[in-house]
């Protein structure tokens, strides 16, 4: 007999978009059931686990927040389909949101924060080798 995983509700957790971008993905969002949660600067130190709802995590103590550069929209609990089906709609509608990613064994025990900061290092990396390849 094979076990079966329940995968976790979808859940987005999003930060830095202005008021109307946010009404627009969360509209696309919730679109697919999937719950959709605006991360406010205090809550950026906190585990991305905490913030999806995960079992065993704890919210931190309070700590100064750095406010972060770009917006940042995490999938917890998508299927592969989801996300890209999300894409193609946040495409369509013309809202920038420069960093992305799905939530993963490793990178919920990291905070917000952190993983924004990774995410934004990874995007400068993959622009560089653009910027190589295709010389204007």
């Amino acid at each position: 007999m094979r076990a079966h995983v329940k995968r976790p509700e979808p859940i987005a957790l999003i930060h830095g978009l202005t008021a109307q971008d946010f009404s627009t993905v969360e509209n696309i969002l919730r679109e697919q059931e999937a719950q959709v949660l605006e991360v406010g600067c205090d809550r950026l130190h906190w585990q991305v686990g905490t913030l999806a709802g995960f079992a065993g995590f704890q919210p931190p103590q309070p700590a100064e927040n750095v406010p972060l550069a770009s917006a940042v929209l995490l999938f917890s609990g998508f299927s592969g389909k989801a996300v890209d089906r999300a894409l193609d709609a946040l495409r369509t509608t013309g809202v920038k949101i420069p960093l992305k990613a799905v939530v993963t064994a490793t990178n919920q025990s990291w905070s917000f924060s952190a993983l924004a900061e990774e995410l934004e290092k990874e995007r400068a990396a993959i622009m560089a080798r653009k910027s190589v390849d295709n010389p204007e």
